[in-house]
């Protein structure tokens, strides 16, 4: 009971790290505008597994996409989630100048697609650097266990 409570704990602080790396990423590389993308991510660790769960377009921001070909309409829509983006990048355009120039952006990316920004995710979610990461909070997991248990005893030294 007590190694499946260090089990969480530990894999709490690993995707904290990771999602933080994710984070600072995405707003170094200039992809955050509205938020919601970093919002989306969410941790869910239990004595079995650890998962971070993000947007289901969240990839989208990696690997690119290609141009629109048909088919069914997101929700919300590809033009409204780009209003909100205009709105974020360019607070300067307002009313008919904003809307025209989301629908720029929207014709644009339906014939060119969305180049992405390669390795924004992949430079953090690698086996070397997510090695790192577990190693580094193992080690921090077991300096604070050992605070813990030495507490009492520097109490009783006092």
């Amino acid at each position: 009971m007590v190694l499946d409570m260090l089990y969480v704990i530990i894999g709490q602080r690993i995707l904290d790290r990771v999602k933080e790396e994710i984070i600072e990423a995405m707003k170094n590389a200039g992809r955050v505008a509205t938020g919601k993308t970093i919002d989306s991510l969410e941790t869910e660790v239990n004595e079995d597994h650890a998962i971070l769960y993000g947007a289901s377009y969240i990839g989208i921001l990696e690997t690119g996409r290609g141009g629109y070909k048909g088919g069914p309409q997101g929700n919300p829509s590809m033009i409204d989630s780009i209003r909100e983006w205009v709105s974020a990048k360019r607070p300067d355009l307002q009313g008919k100048e904003a809307e025209s120039f989301a629908w720029a952006v929207k014709k644009t990316i339906d014939k060119e697609g969305y180049k992405g920004t390669p390795g924004l995710f992949t430079q953090i979610l690698n086996q070397v650097n997510i090695d790192a990461i577990v190693d580094e909070e193992i080690g921090n997991a077991s300096i604070d266990v050992v605070d813990y248990i030495m507490e009492p005893f520097e109490e009783i030294n006092q």
